[in-house]
């Protein structure tokens, strides 16, 4: 992974600090993104300023403003006259402001929606891989071959990412493919399990819910508003006992206990489980996103009081909580 930088807020605004928690770019802009592939964007009035890991300028995108994505793969989503297009690392505009919606680059393609809502996937070589007709398709993943694509009578079908004719099997809901394997709803208000590239089952509807992907052969899942961690057998290797469990990320999954209600996210914290599935960080945060190499984003109160720090691999702040 390349050197990133970490964003930060203070006194309502946005910089970056390094892994050591000194300050890099100074908390002065109005927006920023996160850093991804050594490079971060800033808002400097209607402009967009690209920088490195030095804080030092890159480029400027004139007439531009931050869509909220990150770099993927060299390339940016950026807005411009409520338009969405995409720039790569020297400002140069690669994928011209035409789209309603779009997600971030992967394996060289985006998915995007144009104004008449229709969703396709853009490649960055400016053809389509999926031409503009369908109500709806799944985010995918660097390795993934399969994305779920949802036609006019709301059932989901599978596409190979290649561009080849859909699989014929449809569903009723889908999450994403990754690892060889894609959760599957097959029957509205049924249960879940998932089946590898062909649609064949591999572990036939056992769940109320699962997690968007597999990541190191393991799975979150749910059951009686109940969530654990399954391998992809369908056993259990985490008991189904917290009010949510995430991806395993570079060794760390999040977790959620203490809600004030089952299946809900309110009244209780954020800790992170290891990857044998045993609390390594306590639940004590408010809000908490996925682990990015050995540091994790959190948060300390309540909506407007919420307050952004960062941590290590062992709940240690490298950033105190700020706002």
């Amino acid at each position: 992974m390349r050197d990133n930088l970490y964003f930060i807020r203070r006194n309502g605004k946005c910089g970056y600090v390094n892994r050591q928690g000194d300050i890099v770019v100074d908390p002065v802009y109005s927006d920023a993104t996160g850093f991804a592939d050594g490079l971060g964007c800033v808002q400097v009035g209607m402009d967009l300023h690209i920088l490195n890991v030095n804080g030092k300028v890159e480029a400027t995108i004139e007439n531009a403003s931050i869509f909220g994505h990150s770099f993927s793969e060299g390339y940016l989503c950026v807005d411009r006259n409520d338009k969405l297009g995409f720039v790569d690392e020297h400002g140069n505009v690669v994928i011209d402001f035409e789209f309603q919606r779009a997600a971030d680059v992967v394996q060289g393609m985006a998915i995007v929606q144009l104004s008449d809502d229709r969703y396709g996937l853009f490649s960055t070589m400016g053809d389509w891989v999926f031409e503009p007709q369908y109500n709806y398709i799944t985010e995918y993943w660097p390795d993934s071959k399969l994305t779920a694509v949802v036609v006019d009578d709301y059932r989901w079908s599978l596409r190979r990412l290649d561009g080849s004719d859909r699989l014929q099997r449809e569903f009723a809901s889908t999450h994403q493919e990754r690892e060889g394997l894609l959760p599957v709803c097959p029957e509205q208000d049924g249960k879940w399990g998932w089946v590898d590239t062909r649609c064949t089952d591999v572990v036939s509807e056992q769940f109320d819910g699962t997690g968007n992907a597999f990541f190191d052969g393991t799975i979150a899942v749910v059951t009686d508003n109940r969530w654990g961690v399954s391998d992809t057998r369908g056993n259990l290797l985490v008991q189904q006992k917290y009010n949510f469990t995430g991806n395993l990320h570079f060794g760390r999954r999040r977790f959620y206990e203490g809600a004030a209600k089952p299946g809900t996210l309110v009244g209780g914290k954020y800790g992170f489980l290891d990857a044998a599935g045993e609390i390594a960080i306590p639940a004590r945060f408010d809000g908490a996103l996925d682990f990015v190499g050995d540091a994790a984003m959190v948060t300390v109160g309540q909506r407007r009081d919420a307050k952004l720090g960062w941590i290590n691999e062992n709940g240690e702040f490298f950033w105190n909580p700020n706002r």
